[in-house]
């Protein structure tokens, strides 16, 4: 799978990163690095397009600017790809207005997107190139072994694209079972988790509690279907 990968900032370079270290080996990401802020209103978003962009099977946005959403339904026309992930860790990054735009636009052409909020909330869909990215990263799951009440090993079978996962499975072992959530909590923070704690509307929740209640969720399911000995 090629992934073309819109980046702005440390945020959209760190999950890249992962990625790249992380995900089948087999993926390509290219990447295009988004240094200026776009206008409120584009009227031709070819003049903000690199004039060579790669062929894709995915775009995987992952930037602050909200106006990025108006380049999608063109930058997917350019590279060919067929579905569209939109990370939303901030609710000012994509009003829903522009989200329900932005997702009928694409439909249209018959390109299939999602809008996770939180990022590490993202599952499978049914489409083929967005289930696999999610196969490896959205929502967190995780196997645990435990040992008389201890917990001796964890695997992270799919984590969040920011590989804050990986970290909180690290810092897991040797802690008792019955204080694992919280100290999967704790860590998450530490990492840490740059989701954030605006309230966002269409939730009601902020997002950072989302991503803290993923990874929670994540740990309690992982203890009660643990192999102990």
């Amino acid at each position: 799978m090629i992934i073309y990968a819109i980046v702005q900032g440390t945020y959209g370079a760190r999950i890249v990163k992962n990625i790249r270290e992380r995900g089948p080996k087999d993926w390509t990401i290219e990447v295009w690095n988004l240094t200026f802020r776009l206008p409120a209103v584009i009227d031709e978003p070819s003049d903000f397009i690199p004039k060579n962009v790669p062929k894709a099977d995915l775009i995987l946005s992952l930037t602050q600017d909200p106006n990025t959403a108006q380049l999608l339904p063109t930058l997917a026309r350019k590279t060919g790809a067929k579905a569209v992930i939109v990370a939303v860790d901030d609710p000012n990054w994509l009003p829903m207005g522009l989200q329900l735009q932005t997702k009928k636009e694409l439909e249209n052409m018959g390109v299939a997107s999602v809008y996770p909020r939180p990022f590490c909330t993202l599952t499978e869909v049914g489409n083929p190139l967005i289930d696999a990215f999610a196969k490896f990263f959205g929502n967190p799951e995780l196997e645990i072994k435990v040992d008389k009440a201890e917990i001796k090993d964890v695997a992270v079978r799919r984590g969040a694209p920011c590989g804050s996962t990986w970290y909180v499975a690290d810092k897991l072992k040797g802690v008792n079972k019955s204080n694992a959530s919280n100290e999967a909590g704790l860590a998450h923070h530490y990492y840490p988790c740059l989701a954030s704690m605006q309230m966002d509307k269409h939730s009601g929740e902020t997002l950072m509690h989302l991503a803290g209640f993923a990874i929670k969720g994540a740990v309690e399911r992982a203890i009660n279907s643990s192999s102990s000995t």
